[in-house]
């Protein structure tokens, strides 16, 4: 299993991939860590692949994603990566902490190991369940608001911050 820590927020996947993102480094724990923590969500990658026609009704249908429910839960479809061609689908069942995450490429299940890009949006996928999104920022609260500075690594977002 591959784990990462987010404020107080354990993130297991259970994986056959080793590799390590650059990007989530800093978040990964140990195995043990992550069963230590109260607050915990294990995902993980099915072999079997659902077709849209099997998704009951649309419940949300926003510029980048759907929600359809789904049996006894519900599934979010993203188009996140480019348009039709990448997709990435995210099942939950009601009273379940985590979930199922696959990638689909041209209407086709992608194994994740095919693809640095797959292996580093596991985490993106999974906060989809939570409506939470995870970005490189430096933040400052004024009068009771929060600024963000965002953008790649080097331009300096923390001096502005500081500034």
């Amino acid at each position: 299993m591959i784990a990462y820590k987010i404020a107080d927020i354990g993130f297991g996947f259970e994986t056959d991939v080793s590799a390590e993102s650059e990007y989530f480094g800093a978040f990964r724990i140990d195995e043990k860590d992550f069963d230590y923590l109260k607050d915990r969500h294990l995902f993980k990658f099915p072999d079997y692949d659902i077709p849209f026609t099997e998704f009951d009704r649309k419940t949300f249908d926003g510029a980048d994603y759907s929600e359809y429910s789904f049996k006894d839960g519900f599934v979010k479809v993203t188009d996140r990566f480019d348009g039709e061609k990448y997709r990435c689908f995210c099942f939950r069942q009601s009273g379940y902490s985590g979930g199922e995450i696959f990638f689909t490429e041209n209407g086709r299940k992608v194994k994740r190991t095919s693809a640095e890009l797959f292996r580093i949006t596991d985490l993106f996928s999974s906060l989809m369940f939570y409506n939470a999104l995870l970005f490189h920022g430096a933040v400052v609260e004024l009068c009771g608001k929060a600024f963000v500075f965002s953008g790649r690594s080097g331009i300096g977002k923390s001096t502005q911050a500081e500034l």
